[in-house]
C-alpha cells in the first residue's frame, strides 16, 4: 500500500505537471455544449447548482423545475433568469443579494429560501437524491434532483429546518404559517434533546428562527467533548422524532463561507408510512485514524454492534489496529496509518474500508442519513448518523461500489468486490464519450491500486476561476456518474467526504479531495 513518489515543484498548491490542465477556468472545454438543455438524463436526473456569491444554475432541468425555483423566491429577489449566454445548456438565476455569503440574520432569509425551494420541487414532482460540492477552491453545490412520486414523499405538515451556526447556535426555522401548538411541540423537542447531552445557555427568536445558544463551543469542541457535542445532535434528532414525527431526510450546505455547517432538513413521513422507532448512532471518523461510535444520550451502545465492526475493520484495513477502547458510553478503534490524512493508493483503501463498514451497517438494520457537516472546519470529515427501525432485521450483505472524485480531474472505481470493478468499468467510461457525454471526456485511463482510474480532459474539479462553463462540466460528471449506474441498476445511497487533507497557499485554502460516492444495487 501506498506510493511515496515526490508530487514535483508546487505553484498556489497544485504540482506544476498538472498546470497546464488548468486552462479550463478561463475558456472552457472545447465543444462542450448540452443540446438538449431542458431534458434531463435517460435515469430521469437534473441538477440545480449553488455557486459563486450570488447563482443558481439549472442542468438538464425541465421547464416544471424553473418554474420551482420562480415560485419559491421573492420575484424582487431575482436579477436574472435567462439561457446562460457564457455556457450553452445551462439557465441561470441570479439574485441580487450575495445569499450564498450572507451573514447574521440574513443567513435565516437564505435557509427559508432554500425550503421554498425545496417544497415546491416536491410539488412539482422533483426531490434531491443528494447535495454534492463539486469544486476544490470554489463554491458549487450541486443538487442532484430525480423525478419521484409525489404520494410517497407527501406528508401533513411543511419541512424543519435545523442550522447549526458559528461555534455554538442551533436554529429552528419553521413555517410561518405553522400553528404555535406545532411550534412549541418541536421547540420542546430540540430543547429536551439538547439537555440530554449539554447546556443551554440562552434561548431567543433569532430574525424569525428560534435560536438555542449553547454553552461553551460545542461545534468546536476536542478531546473528550467531541462525543457529547455530537450527541447533541443526535439527541434532537431522536427527540424529533419520538415527540414530533420528523425524521432527517436531507443536508445542505448553503454558504460558501469559511466555516459554513450544515443545515438539516426533517420531514414527517406520510400517514400510510410505517410508524417505527428509531434507534440512532452516531459514527465519528476522528483525528488521523480513529473511528468512533456512540448512541443517543441516555442510551447503550450495543455490545455485538461494537463487536460486529471492530471484526469488519480489522478484517479491511492491512495495516491493523493501533487500539481499541471505550469510554463514556462510546467505542473507538485508531487505526494504524492515518487513513483520514493519506494520499494516493491508500486513499483507494479507505474507500474500500468505509464501503464494507457500510455493508455490515445496512446488513445489521441500519439505514445512512444525509451526512452532516458538524464543526465546519476546511479539514473536517463526515460525521455519519445512523437509524435503525425498530423490528429491523439482519439481511445479507449487499454488494457496493464507490466512485470518488480525486484532485483535479480523476474519477476512481473501487469495491470490496474487486470483480465488480472489472464488471462495470467498461461501461462507466463508455459514459464519458459521445453520444453519451457531449466530449471525449478521458484522455487516460488505467488502474490505480484496487481501483480503476479515469483522468478526465482539463481539470473539472479544480479552475483557475469560476464561471458558468466550469460549473457546467463538474456538474455534467457527476450526473453522468450517477445516470450511468442508474442504467446499471445501481442507486445512490450515500456521499461522503473521508479525508481531511487540505491545501493552503498564500491566495487561498481548500480541500484536497472531493466526495465519495457509494452505490448499491437497486
Amino acid at each position: 500500500m501506498g506510493n511515496s513518489s515526490p508530487v514535483g515543484v508546487s505553484i498556489f498548491g497544485i504540482d506544476t505537471r498538472q498546470l497546464n490542465q488548468l486552462r479550463i477556468g478561463f475558456g472552457g472545454v472545447k465543444g462542450f455544449h448540452d443540446p438538449q438543455p431542458n431534458t434531463p438524463t435517460s435515469q430521469c436526473f437534473s441538477a440545480l447548482v449553488l455557486a459563486h456569491n450570488s447563482r443558481i444554475y439549472a442542468y438538464k432541468c425541465p421547464e416544471e423545475v424553473l418554474e420551482a425555483v420562480r415560485r419559491a423566491v421573492e420575484k424582487s429577489l431575482i436579477k436574472k433568469d435567462k439561457k446562460c449566454s457564457k455556457a450553452d445548456g445551462l439557465h441561470e438565476f441570479e439574485f441580487n443579494k450575495w445569499i450564498w455569503a450572507a451573514h447574521g440574520q440574513s443567513t435565516v432569509d437564505v435557509r427559508r429560501y432554500a425550503m421554498n425551494i425545496v417544497e415546491s420541487l416536491r410539488e412539482a414532482g422533483w426531490g434531491i437524491l443528494d447535495d454534492i460540492d463539486m469544486s476544490r477552491p470554489f463554491f458549487v453545490q450541486v443538487w442532484v434532483l430525480h423525478k419521484i412520486d409525489q404520494m410517497s414523499v407527501r406528508s401533513p405538515r411543511r419541512d424543519i429546518l435545523i442550522g447549526l451556526h458559528d461555534k455554538n447556535d442551533l436554529r429552528v426555522v419553521m413555517s410561518p404559517q405553522e400553528e404555535p401548538n406545532q411550534q412549541y411541540t418541536v421547540q420542546e423537542a430540540v430543547r429536551q434533546g439538547i439537555v440530554n447531552s449539554w447546556q443551554i445557555s440562552s434561548e431567543t427568536d433569532y430574525s424569525g428562527a428560534y435560536q438555542f445558544q449553547l454553552a461553551g463551543s460545542p461545534f468546536s469542541a476536542g478531546e473528550n467533548r467531541t462525543v457529547p457535542a455530537r450527541q447533541t445532535l443526535l439527541g434532537v434528532l431522536t427527540e424529533l422524532e419520538r415527540k414530533a414525527g420528523y425524521r432527517h431526510y436531507r443536508s445542505l450546505m448553503l454558504s460558501m463561507n469559511l466555516g459554513c455547517k450544515s443545515s438539516l432538513l426533517l420531514r414527517i413521513p406520510p400517514p400510510d408510512a410505517p410508524k417505527d422507532r428509531g434507534t440512532y448512532v452516531g459514527m465519528h471518523l476522528d483525528g488521523g485514524g480513529i473511528i468512533r461510535i456512540f448512541p443517543s444520550p441516555g442510551e447503550f451502545l450495543d455490545p455485538f454492534l461494537q463487536q460486529e465492526l471492530g471484526l469488519v475493520i480489522g478484517q479491511s484495513w492491512s495495516r491493523g489496529i493501533k487500539l481499541e477502547e471505550g469510554r463514556d458510553n462510546a467505542y473507538g478503534w485508531e487505526l494504524n496509518g492515518h487513513p483520514w490524512e493519506t494520499q494516493y493508493e491508500d486513499m483507494v483503501e479507505v474507500n474500500i474500508l468505509m464501503g464494507k463498514i457500510l455493508q455490515k451497517m445496512w446488513s445489521l438494520g441500519f439505514e445512512l442519513m444525509p451526512k452532516v457537516a458538524f464543526t465546519g472546519r476546511l479539514a473536517e470529515t463526515s460525521f455519519m448518523i445512523f437509524r435503525k427501525p425498530s423490528g429491523a432485521m439482519r439481511k445479507a450483505e449487499e454488494p457496493v461500489l464507490c466512485i470518488s472524485f480525486n484532485n483535479i480531474d480523476k474519477v476512481r472505481i473501487c469495491s470490496p468486490d474487486d470483480a465488480l470493478v472489472a464488471e462495470l468499468q467498461p461501461r462507466i467510461r463508455m459514459a464519458f464519450c459521445p453520444p453519451e457525454f457531449p466530449i471525449e471526456a478521458v484522455q487516460d485511463l488505467g488502474s490505480y491500486g484496487r481501483s480503476a482510474q479515469f483522468q478526465l480532459v482539463k481539470s473539472p474539479f479544480h479552475t483557475w476561476m469560476p464561471g458558468p462553463k466550469t460549473t457546467m462540466y463538474a456538474t455534467a460528471v457527476l450526473l453522468t456518474v450517477v445516470n450511468i449506474m442508474a442504467e446499471l441498476g445501481w442507486h445512490l445511497k450515500t456521499s461522503l467526504d473521508l479525508s481531511s487533507l487540505c491545501v493552503f497557499t498564500d491566495n487561498s485554502k481548500y480541500r484536497e479531495e472531493l466526495s465519495s460516492l457509494y452505490f448499491t444495487r437497486k
